[in-house]
């Protein structure tokens, strides 16, 4: 099951990728964050539309919140990247994210098309 919110047009949104486990209840398996970069890469848009299980969450201490943190410094660590566009920056900062210890999946289909896949 998917279930996520995004901004009004859908030019960012944020959806929580759940499995029915053998017990009958409820696993998460990721959170996608995605943008069409018609806005650049703005990491802040995505704590604004996050689903409602983890926007109130958005407190230091929490897993989300340590993740956006370690977000943001991978985003300002990879910024020289710029440059070449909000696309380069998008995956140079997921790169980064990864190498923090976020289980990213850095494949390039998805994070060229701006979706950032964290498996929980």
């Amino acid at each position: 099951m998917i279930e996520g919110t995004s901004t009004p047009f859908g030019s960012i949104w944020c959806a929580n990728v759940v499995r029915m486990l053998e017990s009958g209840s409820w696993g998460m398996e990721a959170l996608v964050f995605s943008t069409n970069f018609r806005t650049g890469f703005d990491i802040e848009g995505f704590q604004t539309i996050l689903p409602k299980n983890l926007i109130h969450h958005m407190v230091p201490g929490e897993p989300i919140y340590e993740f956006f943190d370690a977000w943001k410094g991978s985003a300002a660590q990879s910024s020289a990247m710029k440059i070449y566009g909000p696309k380069q920056w998008f995956v140079g900062a997921a790169e980064l994210l990864a190498q923090k210890g976020y289980k990213i999946n850095l494949q390039k289909k998805f994070l060229s098309r701006g979706w950032l896949i964290w498996e929980v």
